[in-house]
């Protein structure tokens, strides 16, 4: 970790049981004051205190990046499943969202706090690549509606996004 200021190390952060080759994001979250970390191959997430205690939670699917809602809760993004899960802070499932079948490869799902998502997706071999807004019921387990081509916008290899508060 490091200074916001001063930009030196304060210390290190081990994420216990996991493999540095198979951590694949990493997200904050203000509130609970701990580190959410996505472990690829064990398909789960590390939650990391203040004291560095770890508690960790499958997802069953592959993970591809992770993020932290405007609730305070862990949106995981599944890429190879097509799939954003919606998780409290200490990991319990509260809704999953399967998303449209022309959101291709999602990579990374931010959520406003209107409620819609933002997910880029798209890899370099799919004839798309976008960065889409799409609104989502707030129910446990939903189909995502299709992408309007008016909310989306095509780029070339999204692959992260972030929202600004203002």
């Amino acid at each position: 970790m490091y200074d916001d200021t001063s930009y030196q190390l304060e210390r290190f952060i081990t994420v216990p049981n996991s493999t540095v080759y198979g951590l694949v994001d990493i997200v904050s979250c203000d509130e609970y004051r701990c580190l959410y970390v996505a472990d690829s191959p064990d398909k789960c997430v590390h939650r990391l205190d203040l004291e560095n205690h770890d508690t960790r939670w499958e997802v069953e699917d592959e993970l591809s990046s992770l993020s932290v809602n405007p609730d305070h809760n862990v949106l995981v993004t599944c890429r190879a499943a097509g799939k954003i899960k919606e998780f409290s802070s200490y990991g319990e499932l509260l809704r999953e969202i399967v998303l449209a079948f022309e959101v291709v490869n999602p990579l990374h799902a931010v959520q406003l706090r209107s409620g819609e998502l933002v997910v880029c997706h798209g890899h370099p071999a799919d004839d798309v690549h976008r960065v889409c807004m799409m609104t989502v019921p707030r129910s446990s387990c939903r189909r995502c509606p299709p992408c309007l081509h008016d909310d989306c916008v095509t780029v070339i290899l999204p692959t992260m996004s972030t929202v600004s508060a203002r």
